[in-house]
């Protein structure tokens, strides 16, 4: 059966469907990078510590990156998207409220 996947951009401007690809499973979590995009709304950051703590005792997964968005309003700046890309398998965004 054919997997349907739904994106929902607040801009209102949602990317060309092209450059909307779900990334490939890992065979296994060993070793994945994996990125935590902090969004900065309350509780992100406190979010994205306890993810690692559970995913760090669960998975083992090789390193875990902190980023932190300029502000949650705001675009991702295009160098940290960059960054993200270059030092991370995978990467997670809060978004507590």
């Amino acid at each position: 059966m054919a997997k349907t996947l739904v994106i929902l951009d607040p801009s209102g401007i949602p990317p060309p469907l092209e450059k909307v690809r779900p990334a490939a499973r890992p065979a296994s979590h060993e070793g994945v990078r994996l990125g935590l995009l902090d969004n900065t709304k309350p509780n992100s950051d406190k979010l994205l510590r306890r993810l690692e703590e559970r995913l760090s005792g669960k998975y083992p997964i090789g390193s875990f990156t902190h980023y932190r968005k300029g502000g949650s309003a705001l675009p991702l700046e295009e160098d940290l998207i960059d960054r993200m890309a270059a030092e991370c398998d995978f990467v997670v965004n809060a978004v507590p409220d």
